[in-house]
């Protein structure tokens, strides 16, 4: 499904994934933008090439990209939409030259248009590591999701990206926001 690119404040747009842009340059700044992450290993990457490539051949996500005026990749926010009227939010990140611009509200903004209006899904779900990311959840809380559930996070996943004194700490926060809020 195409999207018409949205025109946001005066130097952003926020525009699908098309294939002129180049991987290994949405690939550095999603991993730029979780390097903060303290439980992170510093080695971690939160994407390759490779995996992005997956992501981009499953025909039920949309990668959108937050382009500046000097056609920059500042932000991005994978959407994979479900048989179940629910749609996910994964991988919102934005560069940190770019963070606090607005551009972290924007891109969500943006999924929600496309899952709740274009797609009538009934609700967008996400997962949140809540270790130090207190400030991360209550933005979410902000915009309107709730905490639904907590789960385990994959033991493989934490022994290959989570510093070992953290480990134990790490499970996911499972948050959701109905159409209808």
């Amino acid at each position: 499904m195409d999207s018409d690119p949205i025109r946001m404040e005066s130097s952003f747009t926020i525009e699908l994934y098309s294939e002129d842009r180049d991987l290994g340059k949405i690939v550095d700044m999603i991993n730029a933008a979780y390097k903060r992450v303290r439980y992170l290993k510093e080695d971690a990457t939160r994407i390759t090439e490779d995996q992005l490539r997956e992501s981009l051949s499953n025909p039920q996500k949309q990668l959108y990209l937050c382009i500046s005026s000097e056609n920059v990749i500042c932000g991005s926010i994978f959407l994979e939409f479900f048989d179940s009227d629910e749609a996910e939010i994964e991988i919102l990140a934005v560069d940190p030259k770019h963070r606090g611009m607005g551009l972290g509200p924007m891109l969500l903004k943006h999924a929600e248009k496309e899952a709740f209006l274009k797609r009538h899904m009934e609700s967008v779900r996400l997962n949140v590591i809540p270790l130090f990311q207190e400030s991360l959840i209550a933005f979410y809380h902000h915009l309107g999701y709730q905490s639904v559930d907590y789960t385990e996070f994959p033991e493989e996943k934490k022994i290959k990206y989570i510093q070992p004194e953290y480990r134990e700490l790490i499970f996911l926060m499972k948050m959701r926001k109905w159409a209808c809020s």
